[in-house]
């Protein structure tokens, strides 16, 4: 964590480092080998911990807008307009997606990677223009960037069935992503954060 000069370095448990059992209740065969990538990525972060530390390069504050209101709202979908890059994610009740029940709780949409827009759902949801201007921002992006975003567009299709998944120009999942550059590694937000962000 740059601001407080602390340097993190996560890893794996003991019993994922060095695996005892093959089997459920069976011991590692003789001829196994008992290290795995999680025991070799450990002795990575060792050689990093016990080394020099260096904050990298680039460690500039984000920002965080909070929308207000449904004109604050519609505010922030017009500056996301016609982006290169849109990517974005949601809160949600539940992770079943098809329940009736299950609602999106607000999403969060950035354009620059620095500026990162808060919005309650409900300031699109309950509003004719804003739920226009949402679709129009997804349409109108080059590229459309979430994390396992398939289950934030099954919640938005279900919740905006006005909005029209054929109209977007080019997805990009980047747990998807994060697989195809190494498909030994544990996807996920945080291990996507700590493998390629300063963070």
């Amino acid at each position: 964590i740059g601001n407080y000069d602390t340097f993190i370095f996560p890893v794996d448990g003991v019993d994922k480092l060095y695996p005892k059992e093959w089997k459920k209740n069976q011991p590692v065969r003789p001829d196994d080998v008992t290290t795995n990538f999680r025991t070799r990525f450990f002795y990575e972060q060792l050689t990093n911990m016990l080394g020099p530390k260096e904050l990298p390069d680039d460690m500039r504050d984000y920002k965080i807008v909070v929308a207000e209101g449904q004109d604050d709202t519609s505010d922030i979908l017009l500056k996301c307009t016609d982006a290169k890059v849109l990517a974005w994610d949601t809160e949600t009740s539940s992770l079943k997606w098809y329940l009736k029940e299950s609602k999106i709780g607000c999403f969060t949409i950035s354009i620059d990677g620095e500026t990162g827009y808060y919005i309650p759902a409900d300031f699109i949801f309950k509003s004719r223009k804003n739920r226009k201007l949402f679709c129009e921002m997804c349409y109108s992006c080059n590229t459309m960037v979430g994390a396992n975003i398939k289950f934030d567009l099954h919640y938005l299709m279900k919740q905006m069935p006005e909005f029209d998944l054929n109209k977007v120009k080019h997805i990009d999942d980047v747990g998807q992503l994060s697989h195809a550059i190494n498909s030994d590694r544990t996807k996920g937000l945080k291990h996507l954060t700590f493998f390629y962000t300063p963070f």
